[in-house]
């Protein structure tokens, strides 16, 4: 039996640079970061966020996945209830048919949206990731990256429901 079905250690061993947990009060600057990915998870709130140019209206559950070399921004709706997020910078994973250190969703945009029962999951994952940063423990960094690496594979496991969608309804 193949437990990993078409993940190897090789194609999912992130290096992390930062995750934390963010309340934009006012519009960021349109910015990019060239070297890696970057996951925006919105906790609470209801905004926007512009990539590649196209802007997407977010809320609570939605990811935005900010590839590399590919400007962002968020846009805050409500400057009385801006989103809070959960932001996570990393490189180092490889999907099979994406290019290394992004992940590609099958319409070709930045924004998926999640069945709820994954967008609780994966909100477990960015609480508890945010927990242990704040824990200041020893060997932190290779429980985040555990949580981490749970989360990108709950996020691929969305992105091949997804596809297993359009290929039966075609």
């Amino acid at each position: 039996m193949d437990f990993f079905q078409g993940i190897t250690e090789e194609e999912l061993n992130p290096t992390i640079f930062w995750c934390s947990r963010i309340r934009e009060s006012r519009n960021e600057e349109e910015h990019v970061h060239p070297m890696n990915l970057e996951l925006a998870f919105i906790l609470s709130g209801n905004g926007q966020y512009k990539v590649d140019g196209k802007t997407y209206d977010v809320g609570h559950g939605d990811i935005i996945i900010c590839n590399p070399g590919v400007k962002h921004q968020s846009i805050v709706m409500d400057h009385g209830n801006p989103t809070l997020e959960f932001i996570c910078g990393f490189r180092d994973i490889h999907f099979a048919g994406m290019p290394r250190d992004s992940i590609i969703l099958p319409d070709g945009g930045a924004l998926l949206k999640l069945p709820s029962k994954l967008s609780k999951d994966i909100s477990r994952c960015c609480l508890d990731i945010i927990e242990e940063n704040d824990s200041n423990q020893p060997g932190r960094y290779y429980i985040i990256k555990a949580l981490v690496i749970r989360m990108l594979v709950l996020i691929f496991r969305a992105i091949k429901g997804e596809e297993n969608s359009e290929q039966s309804a075609g």
